[in-house]
């Protein structure tokens, strides 16, 4: 007999995509689903076409609140009102494959974790990129699962390609305000599982839009995702301190990859990065070996261009996206 899994979309604005994100879940070969949509005060037709499927399928759940505390309070929102067993979450820009949440279930099932996750696929101007395609299952228990996911290679900081135990959430909920939450909730979820599980096949179609969470447009979601980071940075030090060289890798990679989007986005306000700016010279020069050993060619000449000096990192910076 399979269980309810309560699947959470919060919608803003999406009423040129929602359908097919919508379509796509109650789609599923997995049939036990309730289905909570949460209209984060759309402007456009959004809400419309939420209380549409109301109508039309008795396993959907409609909110409408005011806009305000974004994506993670849209999320809280629908936490309250799961009923399910198992909780999923859907980006409402995104869409998953029909066999998604069947394959998710098995795979808690059939190896007695507490939260189970598929690879998934990178859609852009028509292109699609599948992050790992090889089929291959790995069991882990929380230290290593920790551990792969600082290294945020084959396991990332989000979300939606994941499958959770509802107590998972018994005492966990998103940080309202927060642009970019998950770095630090995902860390907080892998940390109170006993063991997880990871099929890298693609299930789940993550589309890239104009405007990325930390890519462009708003300072407030980079120094919110440097603050995650910090945050889980000093927790990780307190509660696996056996991960001490992976920690100081995934501080140093975050911080480079904020650098890099404030200078690309021509953002003079760097003063979020220069306050971490003694913290990331600490970690390289503990863990430097580590550190050099995992990072990408280029990573390594940013890294080095913002040690040398930040101000004069920037030009070296903007001289190799010239090049790109």
């Amino acid at each position: 007999m399979s269980a309810l899994i309560s699947v959470i979309v919060p919608v803003y604005n999406f009423e040129d995509c929602i359908r097919r994100c919508v379509d796509s879940i109650l789609g599923q070969t997995y049939r036990d689903i309730e289905l909570i949509l949460v209209d984060d005060g759309s402007k456009d037709r959004s809400g419309a076409i939420c209380d549409e499927y109301k109508t039309l399928d008795d396993r959907v759940k409609v909110v409408h609140k005011e806009n305000g505390g974004g994506t993670s309070e849209a999320r809280n929102y629908g936490l309250e009102l799961a009923e399910g067993a198992y909780i999923g979450f859907v980006d409402g820009d995104d869409f998953i494959d029909p066999d998604f949440y069947q394959v998710l279930y098995d795979l808690i099932v059939e190896y007695q974790t507490d939260l189970s996750m598929v690879s998934y696929r990178q859609l852009q101007q028509d292109q699609s990129v599948p992050k790992a395609d090889s089929g291959r299952i790995s069991v882990m228990e929380r230290k290593q699962a920790v551990a792969e996911l600082l290294l945020d290679d084959g396991i990332q900081n989000y979300v939606w390609n994941k499958l959770y135990k509802r107590e998972l959430f018994d005492h966990i909920h998103f940080s309202v305000g927060v642009v970019y939450d998950d770095i630090y909730i995902m860390y907080e979820l892998f940390r109170e599982s006993r063991d997880i599980v990871y099929m890298r096949t693609p299930k789940y179609n993550y589309c890239i839009r104009e405007t990325g969470v930390i890519k462009t447009g708003s300072h407030k979601k980079r120094e919110d995702a440097l603050l995650a980071v910090s945050r889980r940075f000093q927790d990780v030090g307190t509660q696996f301190p056996d991960l001490r060289e992976y920690n100081a890798y995934a501080f140093v990679l975050w911080m480079i990859r904020l650098y890099t989007y404030t200078v690309k986005e021509k953002d003079p306000d760097d003063g979020f990065i220069r306050k971490e700016y003694s913290r990331l010279q600490e970690q390289f020069e503990e863990h430097t070996a580590f550190i050099i050993g995992r990072l990408k060619p280029l990573k390594r000449v940013i890294l080095f261009a913002m040690l040398w000096d930040l101000d004069r990192g920037k030009e070296i910076l903007e001289k190799i996206d010239e090049i790109a």
